[in-house]
Formats: C-alpha cells, structure tokens, sequence
C-alpha cells in the first residue's frame, strides 16, 4: 500500500522531469554540467582550487577532472600551476577568459530564473525558496 508521501514523491518526481524542460531550469543545470562546473566552483571559491576538491564536489575521478582541466587549459579558460605552498600540489586558477564565460553564463542564469520566479509573484517566490532552503538542510542533515 503507498502512502501519501509515496504519491507525493511519485508526483514530485514527475514535475521535476517537466521542469527540467524550462529554459530557466536548463540554465542552472548546464552551470552544473563539465566545464560550466569547474568554472562556476572557482568563481565562487577565490578562483583558485585543487583537483582533487574539484573531483570531490563534482563526484567524478581524479583522471576524468584532468582530462576537463587539460580541454578547459587549451581554451585557456583555466591555468594549471603548482602550488607555491606544497610544489607536489597543483593549483587550478580561473583565467579572465574563464571568468567571463562563467559570469555570462550566470548572468542569463539568474535573469531567466528571476523571470520564473516573477512569475509566481513575490509571496510564492519566497515560499519556493523557503521549501528549496528546508528540503536541502533536511537532506544535509541525513547524509
């Protein structure tokens, strides 16, 4: 027998297949998504990481990160140099064309979900993100 939650969840699942066909949607799963990925973690983390705390974020291996470090250098997005405090470290630093790619990237990011949100009007965009903000820390708290 299925509980209320369990057709709640069911039905959850659903919307979230619908939604990941919205435009605004598409923007922030493409911020997660390879390349995007990495320049987004610098551009919020001082520009500057290592791989392993990349492959650690992004749950890929260490060999898949540097094969997308070695594609994102040549575009010369990133630059890989090592680490003036521990020289068997390497240290990946956002290069400005990095940089604004990436603010490009959320800028239209941001513009097509503040368009969403304006959509829902300002009481339901708050308890959108109320409920979003409420389900994360739950989540974090059982992992």
């Amino acid at each position: 027998m299925e509980t209320l939650y369990d057709e709640l969840a069911a039905e959850l699942l659903v919307l979230n297949t619908h939604l990941l066909q919205i435009p605004a949607k598409q923007h922030l799963s493409r911020l997660t998504q390879g390349e995007r990925s990495v320049l987004f973690y610098l551009l919020t983390h001082h520009s500057t990481a290592h791989p392993r705390e990349l492959s650690k974020t992004m749950l890929v291996s260490t060999a898949r990160i540097a094969a997308l470090l070695g594609r994102m250098e040549e575009k010369q997005l990133i630059a890989r140099s090592p680490d003036p405090r521990d020289n068997r470290q390497v240290i990946v630093t956002l290069l400005p064309e990095g940089q604004q790619v990436i603010q490009q990237i959320h800028l239209r990011a941001i513009e097509s979900v503040s368009r969403m949100l304006e959509a829902l009007g300002p009481e339901d965009a708050r308890e959108y993100l109320r409920l979003q903000r409420k389900i994360l820390a739950n989540a974090s708290r059982e992992n």
